[in-house]
């Protein structure tokens, strides 16, 4: 049914499976997402361990970033390689914490406790976006949208609700981050052709 290129499924393995151990031993959560810098409970490793990390409440904040790395990862992980795939995973994931900890640190000054694969993932549908900007997908099965419409309307919607600071259980400025540098990344490979 699915044709998984070897990062994607990779990747999925590995956030299924920590999610599995987060279920199994729930304190595990508290020392693989993100505390605050300077605060109890951090731990500087957490900047990166949070992105493979999901509330083990429930799962459909897992299964939400799963399948949109499903929907969006293979058809760019083929253009652009397996070594390219994790570098642009890697680096949005980070890019997506580094902005959020920079805002609620530095600019709203209020308590955050971050985990999940969202900034990552949206890395990777913005730069599947700047590679194939007028493929259409159906939303809800029935509504055709160009993929660069989709990716803006995501992009609009976390910055929107993020001056607004509404739905504050979702980290908007994280998943900006990787907005940004999927953005940076793909449109970089994508002029120089280096893929």
């Amino acid at each position: 049914m699915f044709n998984f290129t070897p990062v994607v499924k990779n990747l999925l393995i590995l956030n299924i499976g920590i999610y599995l151990i987060q279920r199994i031993e729930p304190s595990l959560t508290y020392y693989i997402g993100l505390f605050p810098p300077g605060t109890e409970g951090y731990i500087p490793t957490q900047l990166f361990t949070n992105v493979f990390a999901h509330s083990p409440m429930s799962w459909s904040h897992l299964i939400y970033n799963m399948i949109s790395l499903i929907v969006f990862g293979p058809m760019l992980e083929r253009v652009i390689g397996d070594k390219k795939f994790i570098l642009l995973y890697i680096v949005a994931g980070l890019s997506a914490t580094l902005l959020h900890v920079g805002i609620f640190d530095f600019y709203l000054q209020e308590p955050y406790f971050l985990l999940g694969a969202s900034g990552a993932v949206m890395g990777v549908a913005v730069a599947t976006a700047i590679f194939y900007p007028n493929m259409e997908m159906l939303i809800y099965f029935f509504f055709p949208i160009k993929i660069k419409y989709l990716v803006a309307l995501y992009v609009a919607y976390d910055l929107y609700s993020g001056l607004n600071g509404s739905n504050t259980q979702i980290a908007h400025y994280a998943h900006l981050g990787g907005a940004i540098s999927g953005f940076a990344l793909g449109m970089y490979w994508k002029n120089s052709r280096s893929y």
